[in-house]
């Protein structure tokens, strides 16, 4: 997707069919898709993390969800940090390998 530092790609997403109908063709969508996953692992920084967070928010994703190498997962929406997902509210918050 295009962000305002160039084109950055989540590793996992999720789109609506609505937003997919605009974005479809795109070369680098214009909007970013609803949900943007990010896998954590040991080589990436916290603060890399946040501004591909603030990234992703600023492109319009609803909500940034990291993984964490030990399967923790953290949601965010523009207001910040979530106890829980608001669109998939059934989540987990612990991903099981």
């Amino acid at each position: 997707m295009k962000t305002s530092d160039n084109i950055k790609v989540a590793d996992v997403v999720w789109v609506s069919e609505a937003r997919l109908a605009i974005i479809e063709l795109e070369i680098a969508a214009s909007i970013a898709p609803e949900i943007c996953v990010e896998i954590i692992s040991e080589g990436n920084t916290k603060k890399e993390m946040e501004i591909k967070k603030l990234l992703y928010l600023e492109a319009k994703a609803i909500e940034v969800w990291f993984c964490e190498e030990s399967g923790t997962m953290r949601f965010f929406n523009q207001q910040g940090e979530l106890k829980q997902s608001l669109l998939v509210p059934d989540f987990p918050k612990q991903v099981k390998r």
